[in-house]
């Protein structure tokens, strides 16, 4: 009897465990659910904290192919553009090359600039919040031609929270003749 005594405890011992490490695995896997969400979620949330910190940013992400990440630097709030349709890259790559490119490949990108681009300006649009950066890259031609510059422009909004990239290009009579001091 003693026996089965000691076996019944066992059982009972074992039972209890099992459901006691059944029920830490069950709020585990909730708790890793939950946390799962919330980082998907906070994902639509990155911000730059400005344009001149951006470009590197933005650089390396298109550079990378990270499209994922990148497109969560967007305001698509206003937009009919899809997330997903940044997501995938379709937003930014251009797969066909036009008749007319350049030999540096700078045609393959269509937003918000190609990658070697710097820096350069920003001013405010005619649009509250909203800011055109441009952004210029220089070309060294080799011995006895002079260098080319090329100018790029994209719109981003500043917000409490920091910086985002709005999809829509720059309008023709929006891209400046001169940009004025730089906005910080």
């Amino acid at each position: 009897m003693d026996k089965n005594n000691k076996s019944s405890r066992l059982k009972s011992y074992l039972y209890v465990s099992f459901s006691f490490i059944s029920i830490i695995l069950l709020f585990f896997l909730t708790g890793c659910q939950i946390m799962k969400h919330d980082q998907k979620d906070m994902s639509n949330t990155y911000y730059f904290s400005g344009p001149a910190e951006a470009v590197p940013i933005i650089t390396d992400l298109l550079e990378k192919k990270n499209f994922e990440i990148l497109s969560r630097y967007y305001d698509l709030s206003n937009s009919d553009i899809a997330l997903t349709e940044l997501e995938s890259g379709d937003f930014f790559i251009q797969k066909e090359r036009p008749e007319i490119a350049h030999p540096a490949g700078f045609w393959r990108y269509k937003h918000p600039f190609a990658p070697g681009f710097k820096y350069q300006s920003v001013r405010a649009s005619d649009k509250d919040s909203i800011y055109i950066v441009e952004v210029s890259i220089s070309i060294d031609q080799g011995a006895g031609s002079p260098g080319q510059m090329g100018l790029s422009y994209f719109y981003m909004i500043k917000s409490d929270k920091g910086w985002k990239l709005l999809p829509d290009p720059v309008a023709e009579d929006e891209i400046p003749g001169e940009m004025p001091e730089t906005i910080q």
